[in-house]
């Protein structure tokens, strides 16, 4: 835009009756698409004739910088700069920065979930070893196997669980008792009071040993 025609609209702007108020503000538009409410905008700290290469020009100083960014925004772009930085270098840098700090957070979240489950497992094992020595005295050789690996090393799945249960208490009661006819209803109870003395968790929330008493089955 030429000054004259630059002058040519600020006497139109002046002259105007309409006008809110005579000497108004005059400020700078700042891009910002999709904005609501009032146009964001920067005021004019001064206007002066440019002089060496930019001799030809009315040059209009704003009084921040026409951005949107934030103070501090400037302030990294300007520092940026100053090491010789790119700002989109800087920009990743901090994107990834960000999502090293929320794996590392994730992380640290896993190692709690590995801790809970170990002491799940040490509860569990407790818990095994209990209904094992109720019949490892009378369990054939197969049993004893089965009683050995969960004890030590076969994961702790429901269907271990009700092996030693049945097997090992059955084959103990039945030694003991052996005119009783055991069934799955008393192997239930016995193994409620185990509950009841914290030999086994009741708690089928706690355990899977607390759903195997609750879901026991003698086949």
């Amino acid at each position: 835009m030429k000054l004259s025609k630059f002058s040519e609209l600020v006497n139109r702007i002046l002259s105007n009756n309409h006008s809110h108020r005579r000497d108004m503000d005059v400020t700078i538009v700042v891009h910002s698409p999709g904005r609501i409410g009032s146009t964001p905008s920067v005021e004019v700290q001064s206007i002066q004739a440019g002089f060496d290469w930019d001799a030809g020009q009315v040059m209009i100083f704003p009084s921040q910088p026409l951005t949107t960014l934030t103070p501090e925004q400037v302030a990294d772009i300007a520092d940026s700069v100053r090491k010789g930085q790119s700002w989109h270098a800087y920009q990743e840098y901090k994107k990834h920065k960000e999502q090293l700090e929320k794996l590392s957070m994730e992380l640290e979240a896993a190692k709690q979930r590995e801790k809970d489950l170990f002491m799940e497992n040490v509860r569990l094992k407790s818990g095994i070893a209990g209904l094992i020595h109720l019949g490892i005295r009378y369990a054939d050789v197969e049993v004893m196997k089965i009683a050995g690996d969960a004890q030590l090393s076969t994961p702790c799945t429901d269907s271990i669980i009700n092996s030693i249960a049945t097997w090992s208490l059955r084959l103990a009661m039945e030694k003991e008792f052996p005119d009783e006819e055991w069934r799955s209803a008393d192997l239930r109870k016995i193994l409620m009071g185990m509950a009841k003395d914290g030999t086994v968790s009741k708690d089928t929330y706690a355990s899977r040993i607390g759903q195997a008493v609750w879901r026991l089955e003698v086949r």
